[in-house]
């Protein structure tokens, strides 16, 4: 189910929006092999450690601008926490992951479009933290970038409320 929205995470409709620099170095190849390790240690039990394994790389690929693979790291660390329903260290990453110096916008767009697709799956004290916690990081500096993700986040928040 989660693996299902982190498959789709790249919004060719954003494209337009994001104005990330240019990436100086490709470390996709080097990304498909963590997140495969990754998901071998977090269903052996070794979630933090599959956590720190993506968490360098992020880093590396976030200082190499590279979008796409900051994007595809931050999607499979929150996917990681959510299909071990550890929802407030979720909470916390999705916080503390998008106030990286220099993060990505692109990678914020993405792992606040996955995120809002999670919304139907929680319970209402969860969805209400979740709302609060995507608020928070889609403003600032961000923003403008997830302006076309907020009308939509604007719509399910609704829904949460009437419902």
């Amino acid at each position: 189910m989660a693996d299902e929205a982190a498959s789709t995470v790249v919004n060719r409709g954003l494209d337009s929006l994001v104005k990330d620099p240019r990436a100086t170095q490709d470390f996709s190849a080097e990304a498909d092999s963590v997140i495969s390790n990754s998901r071998d240690m977090a269903k052996a039990g070794r979630l933090d450690e599959a956590l720190d394994a993506l968490a360098v790389l992020e880093k590396k690929a976030r200082q190499a601008s590279d979008a796409a693979t900051c994007s595809r790291l931050l999607v499979e660390m929150a996917t990681l926490l959510y299909n071990a329903k550890q929802f407030d260290r979720l909470l916390e990453m999705i916080h503390t992951m998008t106030k990286k110096r220099g993060q990505l916008k692109r990678a914020v767009a993405d792992l606040v479009h996955v995120c809002m697709g999670w919304l139907d799956n929680l319970d209402r004290k969860q969805q209400y933290a979740m709302v609060d916690t995507l608020s928070e990081v889609t403003e600032g500096p961000h923003g403008s970038v997830v302006d076309l993700i907020v009308s939509d986040f604007d719509v399910q928040c609704a829904y949460i409320i009437r419902t």
